[in-house]
């Protein structure tokens, strides 16, 4: 024994004795550093032993935590210091295990039989598990995450019965992410949103707590966890006082990283040596990792097979497939949870064409199933396939079915060869050992070795192929396997040739071969044409669903498309390439995405995309619909398009893009013709067609809600969570396990959610690209008209001087000096007019600049429109929010206050151009004007001149000043009936582009204007009645005829239309028809589900009149037979 041991034993004397003193226990702490830092394996087990076996210093040292009686007795003693040395933390701690091999090989046991009662839905079973382990082994995170799970399950309260007694900040913070993560209203991806979110903004908040927050991110987020020796370091420094049972699997989880970086990597040799301090536990991962850490030495002696798929892969390898289905169905109904029996059950039944289903098993596992099934042959439930199998995994971290279907999903749908791929082909062959981590985790000749002399029982066959797999010899593996289908992919993979590929994906495979090949496909890529197949490949998959992008290499694509010659790049791929790219990977290469779009109309000379040649073999149909569907949009084209000089000719040319796509792509006829509809009254209301004005101002915030509602909704339901949970009542400091001060802890502020809500809908109201206040000032009068309008009463008078391109000198109008002989007084006025032409361009540029700008807290400016929001500001939208709220109510609310705000900013900026802005030209004038006046020779009509500019600048500030209004609804002015007629009309002209409608006015009276809070609702009914007419109406000469009255009195509204019936038209079906509207909205329960559901057609117009104009609706359709007219009468009355 070393003369440590002896130090220690002195030092604790001392302190049992009353010696109690500072310098006593720096020294007792010294020497048990010194301890653990013994270079000698042999020295540290002799001392270890000789301590251990002292009662006192046991119990003092070495196992005062691992047993915590309660949460409040949780990490609450003193150990020994940690060293920060991996080797001997590591050496400390299996050494400690293997004192309690018995209680972990309890703990081991009881563990598999809890994971697997969790999927058999034996909850209360599980629960009896979970009482004896507190009882045996006191209280562990692993415990309290479980029995979190158990509690949701067996429909008990978490927050009284377990939460409300804790007084440790770390444990009760890490039992709330518990919780949440096993509530029922938690998505999986919700959840790791969250958690990203909070452990970001706790390491903003406290960079130096790293350490802390690579424990959190362990213990609520091990999926989030990188492993790496710093890592390393830091957790074994937080565990040192951690209970057995949370320690135990930590450092299993820290060789488990070692064990994976083989056969690359070779484990340091005191890996090795350490392992045997596990010899005598009993736990599978245990026994994998120090097989695969072993140097090779008795391999075979110290360690077999625990291999349940041996007999039915060796079946499945001789062809027969029915024995094999058969065998890995009795032992998934009858055998514990096992990944990798489930994914060769559905190799078989894909093989087989037999129904996953129809097996007797638990629900839980029969979800497993099923889901595991959809990813891996990316089925059309894909995302949530991966959202419902990501949330049982959730359950229990640390539940060896969790872990591998973890890592089985990942090798399974990352590309080959990617770092991902690989880190899940190793970490799903260490739950026990197998064949597959003999062949993928060991050196070839070790494995080689292993698998000569390993005891295949009635698995000859599969020994023999696993035994060419490891040697990478494909041909004699395909000549051993009988199942024709990987036969012929594993000859393909020994030729590794991209044309045998594609031969092989056009036959009918099994979804499981068909996503491997193509990943095979993709990886034997070796030259040009090659990449342009393969390409087009990803293309067309991605097309049908965009869930295919996580398989493919994108990275390799990418070079591709940036390294491509300007041949290359005339193809139609490689904008769709970049789209996809930008979109879906990495959306800061956006400008990428423009120049790709640019060279592709430029080297194919298109000057607009509307005028391609869609019937022609250079495009593939398919690639040519998503590229005018997705990629030909105004955001994109604008910055590219040179022949389309304003946003109006931008937004006519997508109409012509979408009038193509309706031609193209019948199956998405409704899509385009709601965009026709949308960019339509888009340019009415900007042009101010008929008798609709619309104001400077505007903001679209129907395009807000749908370009933003989809993602943020799912943000508000998080907050509406962690709100009504009350998550963000957690305590917010905890006294850290190395000396005493206080740090912050992670915790779930559901105001940060709530700032993050508002601020993005805030945001897109006011810097949206698109629908953005900002976009529209910019668009209308910082870059519009502003200039030319404070210009226009100047140049009238020829006042401004006009600055020379070639000597940058100003040229002043003959006006102003004509009548001065004297070249000092010439020279004097000159030089006036150019001091007021630049002080005017000055002014012009603080407004554009300074004062016509948005600025918010996080960007700052002197603009008028002030955005800025506090905490406390955002925190009074709480106000809004009852328990039971929907998300489009609360946006709802929050657009009506930033339009409070809008209008303050109006009548600012209108007060600042009465007074501000007119003061500074006032002054401007009056400079001009008094240099005038002290020449010394006469020139009244100079002063006259001055003044009438002056007051032609005043009328045109106030002019100015009034475009900074909005009506009360935000968007609209009052309207007359007709213009909303004429917007259906030319909706449905831009949707159907070859037919041609005439409107006979039968009778008119436009008395009373509507409101403009109702334009939206009126334009809408009548895309709808036009949208009829363009179906049934009979073409007369080509032309459809309308007779049409309309009436708009204080009383209400009155819309009536009759049109001949086209020959093709049955009128006994449209009679029923009618009859079927007419009896929907005759049903008093019609208008509860419409408010909900919307309608369509008839009832459609019914619900708008009674719900969103709050009016008395009247609905009367007939068909007169005789005359061949179809006539409806729609009216409204006021309430």
């Amino acid at each position: 024994m070393h003369s440590i041991g002896k130090r220690i034993q002195f030092d604790d004397l001392q302190l049992r004795k009353g010696n109690n003193t500072k310098k006593t226990r720096q020294m007792l702490e010294k020497d048990l550093l010194s301890f653990k830092r013994l270079p000698s394996n042999e020295d540290f087990d002799a001392t270890f032993d000789m301590l251990f076996a002292n009662k006192a210093i046991r119990e003092s040292y070495f196992t005062v935590n691992l047993f915590p009686l309660n949460v409040n007795y949780f990490a609450k003693f003193a150990e020994p210091i940690c060293t920060r040395n991996i080797r001997f933390e590591l050496r400390w701690q299996l050494k400690l295990f293997s004192c309690y091999s018995k209680e972990i090989n309890m703990f081991i046991s009881n563990k598999d039989r809890f994971d697997e009662c969790l999927l058999e839905e034996k909850y209360n079973e599980a629960y009896e598990i979970l009482k004896e382990l507190e009882k045996d082994f006191g209280i562990s995170l692993w415990l309290m995450e479980n029995k979190v799970l158990l509690f949701h399950m067996l429909g008990k309260d978490v927050k009284e019965e377990l939460v409300s007694s804790m007084r440790q900040g770390f444990i009760s913070t890490v039992i709330n992410f518990y919780d949440m993560k096993a509530s029922n209203e938690m998505l999986a991806r919700d959840y790791e949103y969250i958690v990203r979110r909070e452990l970001d903004k706790f390491i903003r908040l406290n960079p130096e707590s790293a350490e802390l927050k690579d424990c959190y991110t362990f213990f609520i987020a091990p999926f989030l966890f990188k492993m790496d020796d710093e890592a390393k370091v830091r957790l074994l420094n937080m565990i040192c006082r951690f209970p057995l049972i949370d320690r135990y699997l930590v450092v299993l989880d820290i060789i488990e990283h070692y064990a994976s970086e083989r056969p690359e990597q070779t484990a340091p040799e005191w890996i090795a040596e350490v392992m045997d301090y596990l010899e005598e536990i009993d736990d599978s991962c245990a026994t994998t990792y120090r097989f695969i850490i072993s140097n090779g030495v008795n391999r075979v002696d110290k360690f077999t097979l625990d291999d349940s798929l041996i007999k039915g892969r060796n079946a499945f390898i001789q062809g027969n497939l029915d024995r094999c289905l058969e065998l890995v169905k009795a032992s998934v109904e009858n055998g514990p949870a096992d990944i990798r029996l489930y994914n060769l059950y559905i190799e078989c039944a894909q093989l087989c064409d037999a129904d996953i289903m129809d097996i007797n098993i638990s629900e839980n596992k029969k979800r497993i199933i099923k889901n595991l099934n959809n990813i891996y042959s990316f089925e059309e439930d894909y995302n949530d396939a991966i959202d419902a199998i990501y949330k049982m995994c959730f359950w229990s971290f640390h539940a060896r079915w969790s872990r591998d279907i973890y890592n089985h999903i990942t090798r399974h749908v990352q590309p080959i060869n990617s770092d991902e791929a690989k880190r899940g082909i190793k970490y799903s062959n260490l739950q026990r050992l197998t064949v597959d981590t003999v062949v993928e985790n060991l050196e070839k000749s070790e494995a080689k070795a292993f698998l000569t002399k390993a005891n295949f029982i009635e698995g000859e066959d599969y020994r023999l192929y696993s035994m060419a797999i490891v040697d990478e010899d494909y041909k004699m593996a395909a000549s051993l396997c009988k199942v024709y289908q990987l036969s012929e992919l594993l000859l393909l993979k020994s030729r590794h040739d991209f044309s045998a590929y594609r031969v092989f994906l056009k036959k009918k495979l099994p979804k499981l071969y068909e996503v491997a090949c193509s990943k095979l496909l993709w990886d034997s890529m070796s030259n040009r044409e090659d990449f342009e197949r393969g390409i087009d490949y990803f293309i067309h998959l991605f097309i049908k669903r965009e869930e295919y992008a996580i398989m493919t290499p994108m990275d390799k694509f990418m070079d591709y498309a940036e390294n491509s010659s300007l041949t290359e790049r005339k193809n139609i791929r490689v904008p769709i390439l970049y789209y996809i790219y930008t979109t879906y990977f990495d959306s800061n290469n956006k400008d990428d995405l423009s120049i790709a779009f640019e060279d592709f109309l430029d080297l194919n000379e298109i000057d607009k995309p509307s005028k391609m040649e869609c019937e022609c073999d250079s495009y593939e149909k398919q690639q040519l619909i998503f590229f005018l569907r997705y990629i030909c949009v105004p955001e994109i084209m604008g910055p590219v398009l040179l022949s389309v000089r304003s946003t109006r000719e931008l937004e006519e040319e997508r109409i012509l893009i979408c009038q193509r796509l309706r031609e193209l792509d019948s199956l998405n006829e409704d899509v385009y013709d709601q965009e026709i509809k949308d960019i339509t009254h888009k340019l009415f209301l900007d042009d101010g067609v008929s008798n609709l004005e619309t104001h400077k101002i505007q903001v679209n915030t129907d395009g807000i809600k749908a370009r933003i509602g989809k993602d943020l909704k799912s943000v508000f339901n998080k907050y509406m969570y962690a709100r009504n949970s009350k998550l963000d009542v957690i305590i917010d400091t905890l006294k850290r396990f190395e000396g005493g001060e206080n740090v912050s802890i992670v915790s779930l502020e559901s105001s940060q959610i709530l700032n993050e809500i508002v601020t993005t809908i805030r945001n897109e109201f006011v810097l949206g690209e698109e629908y953005g206040l900002d976009a529209y000032l910019s668009l209308n009068i910082r870059h519009g008209t502003l200039t030319g309008q404070l210009r226009a009463p100047l140049m009238g008078m020829n006042m401004l001087a006009e600055k020379q391109v070639e000597t940058s000198e100003y040229k002043v109008s003959d006006r102003w000096l004509y009548k001065l002989r004297n070249p000092d007084n010439r020279n004097k006025a000159k030089q006036a007019i150019i001091a007021f032409t630049e002080e005017t361009d000055a002014i012009v540029e603080y407004l554009k600049k300074e004062l016509i700008q948005i600025s918010t807290e996080e960007k700052p400016t002197h603009g008028i429109f002030d955005y800025s929001l506090t905490e406390t500001e955002i925190k009074l939208f709480q106000n809004y929010l009852t328990e039971n709220i929907e998300f489009e109510e609360f946006i709802d609310n929050v657009f009506e206050q930033l339009w409070k705000l809008t209008e303050l900013n109006l009548n600012n900026m209108r007060s600042t151009i009465r007074n501000d802005i007119k003061q500074r030209y006032i002054e401007a004038f009056s400079r001009l004007q008094k240099v005038y006046k002290n020449l010394n020779e006469e020139f009244i009509e100079a002063d006259q001149w001055i003044k009438e500019a002056q007051n032609d600048m005043d009328a045109e500030l106030e002019k100015i000043s009034d475009w900074f209004r909005r009506t009360s609804d935000g968007q609209y002015s009052d309207f007359e009936l007709d213009a909303a007629c004429q917007v259906g009309l030319q909706t449905i002209k831009n949707i159907h582009s070859s037919m041609e409608f005439e409107i006979n006015y039968i009778e008119k009276d436009l008395s009373k204007k509507i409101d403009g809070g109702a334009w939206k609702y009126f334009a809408s009914m009548f895309c709808i009645l036009f949208d009829n007419i363009s179906k049934y109406a009979k073409a007369i000469d080509g032309i459809k005829r309308v007779d049409c009255v309309l009436k708009s009195t204080e009383k209400g509204v009155f819309i009536g239309m009759c049109n001949q019936i086209d020959s093709s038209v049955s009128l006994d079906a449209s009679k029923q028809k009618i009859e079927s509207a007419m009896n929907l909205i005759s049903d008093s329960s019609y208008l509860a589900r419409a408010k909900q559901e919307g309608g369509s057609g008839i009832p459609k117009i019914y619900k708008i009149l009674a719900i969103d104009l709050n009016m008395k609706p009247q609905v009367k359709c007939e068909i007169n037979e005789k005359e061949n007219v179809f006539c409806v009468d729609i009216g409204g009355d006021y309430k």
